[in-house]
């Protein structure tokens, strides 16, 4: 079967493949759901990183970075970093270690994509 190379993402710009990408969304929405965590997750949240990082270095180093944008930088790791520690602490506690790795990791996902998002309609 022929896939046709139809565009970009809005966040990162890597290409993507329309027709297994939808595919491969519904099933990791799926995954996602029942509480499972797939190596093309981290693949993806790690460019989703990459990107938010890059955008912040280069608007810096243009001097376009306003300064509640360089406040909201530090200010979102600190709650970040404190949301999944309690919500990894909370399942580690009432699930294992798998489950509180998977809290964890959503939790930081879910923030990564929204700077994301931000950044890229900015």
């Amino acid at each position: 079967m022929l896939l046709k190379l139809v565009g970009t993402t809005e966040c990162s710009g890597r290409l993507i493949l329309r027709s297994h990408a939808d595919k491969e969304e519904a099933r990791f929405d799926d995954a996602e759901r029942q509480g499972k965590v797939h190596m093309f997750d981290l693949w993806r949240f790690g460019l989703d990183v990459q990107q938010v990082m890059t955008t912040r270095v280069l608007r810096m180093m243009a001097g376009e970075l306003s300064e509640p944008e360089a406040r909201r930088m530090v200010t979102e790791k600190q709650t970040a970093y404190t949301t999944a520690q309690l919500a990894g602490t909370y399942a580690l506690l009432t699930g294992g270690p798998v489950e509180a790795s998977h809290e964890m990791i959503k939790l930081y996902r879910r923030a990564v994509r929204g700077n994301c998002d931000r950044l890229s309609a900015e």
